[in-house]
């Protein structure tokens, strides 16, 4: 194992790695010149079809924190990169990686964050777009292995931590799921490696990580500050509406603007983050409806 791949509390080993993955930046390949930098994404070129992720998505909070240090901010005050943020004309904020590979498949975004796995499994299947490690460098994270104490099937989970941490293992998964091995001395061929977390030409010194510990303890402080800035408030002009409203209101924004956003003439990124801001809203209403209605 490498040595950062071990996670410690003093003497105790709590978790070991079993791969990495990172943050970059993926960029489609027909419209977008190979991009170098985190700061490309607020190149006027690409208005209205730019793809970040939200706080609801694991990468958000600690995308935030990064995005400051990427501009030079001080990370323990984020209004700055709030509003860098706030100026940055997207094709969506997304919850999921799900819906980023979507955006990226249908062309909605041509650039944006999104993991390396998610887009080397794009590119793989023949998809146009790219992946790249910015001159920044990339947040990163990995997939860890814990033993739960008092487990019940210890042996065989002993068992499968030992086989997943040989190097045959750490292969495969580099392999087919694109993880940064985390054990020491794999061999890999030059056609995979160039598909890990670090790019081609890094190593796993190439990224940045946070303690999570850190990240979760400001979890609460960033979602709350998101939320005020983006959802409250929205370019329709409207904050009381009923679900039935909203619904409306996003209907009537694609009718205007005369396509949906899976067609190929999807809305820009204003009018688009409008309509996606009433679903969040719409969905949110319906969540605190059914809760007071009991159902």
């Amino acid at each position: 194992m490498i040595s950062k791949a071990i996670y410690r509390n003093g003497n105790a080993t709590y978790a070991v790695s079993s791969g990495y993955y990172s943050l970059g930046l993926t960029y489609n390949t027909k419209s977008v010149e190979l991009p170098t930098s985190w700061k490309d994404l607020w190149n006027p070129k690409y208005a209205g079809a730019v793809a970040v992720p939200s706080p609801a998505n694991s990468a958000g909070i600690p995308f935030v924190v990064f995005l400051a240090q990427v501009w030079g901010f001080d990370s323990a005050h984020l209004d700055p990169i709030y509003a860098k943020l706030a100026s940055l004309d997207t094709a969506l904020f997304f919850d999921s990686s799900g819906a980023a590979t979507n955006a990226f498949q249908s062309g909605e975004a041509v650039i944006g964050a999104d993991f390396n796995v998610g887009a080397w499994d794009l590119i793989d299947k023949g998809v146009p777009i790219g992946f790249v490690v910015p001159k920044e460098g990339a947040w990163a994270t990995d997939a860890r292995l814990h033993l739960v104490k008092g487990s019940r099937n210890k042996a065989a989970a002993e068992k499968f931590i030992n086989a997943a941490l040989t190097r045959q293992a750490a292969t495969c998964l580099a392999t087919k799921l694109y993880l940064g091995p985390a054990v020491a001395g794999v061999k890999l061929p030059a056609d995979v490696a160039r598909k890990l977390p670090w790019g081609a030409n890094g190593s796993v010194d190439s990224l940045k990580f946070f303690d999570w510990s850190e990240i979760n303890a400001r979890r609460a402080e960033i979602t709350a500050a998101w939320t005020a800035k983006w959802l409250p408030s929205n370019e329709t002009g409207a904050s009381d509406a009923s679900p039935f409203d909203s619904r409306c209101r996003v209907q009537t924004l694609w009718q205007l603007h005369g396509a949906r956003p899976d067609s190929p003439g999807h809305p820009p990124g204003r009018i688009h983050r409008a309509a996606r801001t009433e679903w969040l809203r719409q969905d949110h209403l319906a969540a605190v409806d059914r809760r007071f209605s009991g159902a």
